[in-house]
């Protein structure tokens, strides 16, 4: 009896041992799961946090590629925040979460290319992420409604532009020029014998020696001399205004230095003497392009040379040497030359709905396009002389400096403008993209 009192003291004992283990390896087992899930928790709302924070960078990103001149503006060495909203909220609630702010830093001084620091900190329930981006952005490229030049540049016999010109040194027209649009230039604007425009702007002096017929205004951030001619608007000089001759102005005249007129007494409207309105104009120099941006994925590439016949053109094409170009093109296309561009026949487009872009990145001779043809439609880049002898040309062009045939007539054709295809846009290249401190 002894016996079986003490086998059944031993039987319990054991069964209570092993509730005892089974209970603590339970307990461990409960919290190692519980412990687990925490951590799982945690990681969670680390990943969402940087994701939140990664969406700030392409926020900004996305910005700078559509508003280029905004980054630009930026004063360089100072992080200022991204504004998102117009009552100026530098946060954006986002993804369940929060992009408490994006730091935007401009780390160049010049803009060939503007580089850039980006440092974007995402919230989520506690959790925070930083990620911090470096990269550089070169400027895109947009054909005005004319001519654009970066150099001086000098309009021949008998120019017929029926568009803008602008220019960001001198601009001289020598005989009888017509030019339905605006003159607006950074330098000095002169017309040796005779000119017609709608209105003529320059950042410096404005010299007209006869033969003047202006629609709109003149304005000069320097001198005004014309010595024959009429004005049908307002002529305003932050220097002199000198009058010689027959001068009919139907507008008034400001002007912050004297106002000189002989004895024929040119006609005018009221006089304002010190009431000119200071002013700068400033003309941007050319796009510098990143080849490398076209070569490496073009849609297509042209490697004969010569591209002519009936073609479709959609997309950015590629020629790693020269090009010969004519014939018939449909679609919306950019083609990217390594070299030099000859327009050797016409070149038309099929429908008001194609649109083709040249960009000649080479030259020879100091030509980059050069054309001899009787009609083109096309916008038309280059970093060097673009000679144009062609009868009817319409687009825009955008060149070092041009040379226009005494048989050419410059259309602006707004079906062009309007159709500019895209790759035009300025590249935005990200160099860096890290997280200032990382989930895992």
């Amino acid at each position: 009896m002894e016996r079986l009192k003490n086998e059944s003291g031993q039987a319990l004992f054991l069964v209570m041992m092993v509730l005892m283990v089974l209970m603590l390896i339970g307990a461990a087992a409960l919290t190692r799961t519980s412990s687990s899930h925490i951590r799982s928790f945690e990681q969670k709302k680390m990943v969402q946090s940087s994701y939140i924070a990664e969406a700030g960078v392409e926020k900004v990103l996305a910005h700078i590629k559509n508003d280029f001149e905004w980054l630009k503006a930026l004063e360089p060495n100072k992080a200022t925040n991204y504004v998102f909203a117009e009552n100026g909220e530098t946060f954006l609630d986002y993804a369940g979460g929060r992009i408490t702010s994006v730091k935007v830093t401009r780390t160049s001084t010049g803009n060939d290319p503007t580089t850039f620091c980006l440092e974007s900190r995402g919230d989520y329930q506690g959790a925070t992420r930083t990620i911090k981006v470096t990269g550089e952005a070169r400027d895109g490229i947009t054909f005005a409604k004319g001519i654009w030049v970066n150099s001086a540049t000098e309009f021949g016999n008998k120019v017929e532009c029926y568009c803008d010109i602008i220019g960001k040194s001198t601009l001289t027209f020598k005989n009888n020029d017509i030019v339905g649009g605006n003159i607006i230039a950074e330098g000095t604007v002169d017309v040796k014998k005779g000119i017609t425009a709608y209105s003529i702007i320059s950042g410096q002096d404005v010299i007209i020696e006869s033969n003047l017929e202006v629609i709109s205004q003149i304005k000069a951030g320097g001198n005004i001399r014309i010595d024959k001619g009429f004005v049908g608007g307002q002529v305003s000089a932050i220097g002199d205004i000198i009058l010689e001759n027959t001068v009919d102005i139907t507008g008034d005249v400001y002007q912050n230095g004297e106002l000189y007129m002989n004895d024929k007494k040119p006609s005018t409207g009221t006089l304002h003497k010190g009431e000119a309105v200071p002013f700068e104009v400033n003309i941007p120099s050319l796009p510098v392009i990143d080849k490398n941006m076209y070569s490496e994925n073009p849609n297509q590439t042209i490697e004969s040379g010569i591209l002519s016949g009936t073609y479709d053109i959609n997309g950015i094409t590629y020629a790693p040497g020269d090009l010969d170009i004519s014939g018939n093109y449909s679609g919306r296309g950019v083609i990217v030359v390594q070299g030099k561009v000859t327009i050797s026949g016409d070149l038309i487009r099929a429908n008001e709905d194609s649109c083709l872009v040249i960009i000649a990145l080479g030259q020879v001779d100091g030509v980059g396009i050069s054309s001899n043809n009787k009609t083109t439609y096309a916008h038309l880049f280059s970093p060097y002389l673009i000679d144009l002898n062609t009868e009817l040309f319409y687009g825009s062009i955008i060149c070092d400096s041009v040379k226009l045939g005494n048989k050419t007539v410059v259309r602006y054709d707004n079906d062009l403008y309007r159709n500019q295809p895209d790759g035009l846009a300025a590249a935005v290249k990200v160099k860096s993209w890290k997280e200032a401190n990382p989930v895992f």
